[in-house]
């Protein structure tokens, strides 16, 4: 992850735009159930799941970030200023396969859980209902 250097850019805007603007650092954020681009490895993970629809919902989520202003990384550092989990139907209410509810269940305390260690500003998306 390299630190941003805007001062190239910042003669060209201020003397040949007259464009009023704000150049701001990004900010590094650490995110859960983010979509990883196609590589061998990554594909190989898909193709163990079964259900196509959750990579979908990590693509989405994933592109809900700008990555103008926001920098994914994959650990938290000193830098990190908040944490988002991107979750797809983590309220799953099934009668029929209760140890499917008491899975999302455990899934659910281990997401607050690891909010509460991070100790950072913190965001769900998607948590959903199915």
């Amino acid at each position: 992850v390299h630190a941003s250097n805007f001062s190239m850019f910042e003669d060209f805007l201020v003397n040949s735009s007259g464009i009023s603007y704000r150049i701001v650092e990004r900010k590094d954020v650490y995110m859960h159930g983010r979509y990883f681009p196609a590589t061998k490895e990554n594909n190989a993970r898909r193709m163990g799941d079964g259900n196509k629809g959750n990579f979908v919902w990590q693509y989405g989520a994933t592109n809900l970030v700008n990555p103008y202003t926001t920098r994914l990384v994959a650990v938290k550092s000193y830098k990190t200023s908040a944490f988002i989990l991107a979750t797809a139907n983590v309220f799953l209410f099934n009668k029929k396969a209760p140890r499917n509810e008491e899975i999302m269940g455990n899934l659910s305390e281990n997401f607050a859980n690891t909010a509460a260690r991070l100790n950072l500003p913190s965001i769900i998306l998607g948590i959903g209902v199915q």
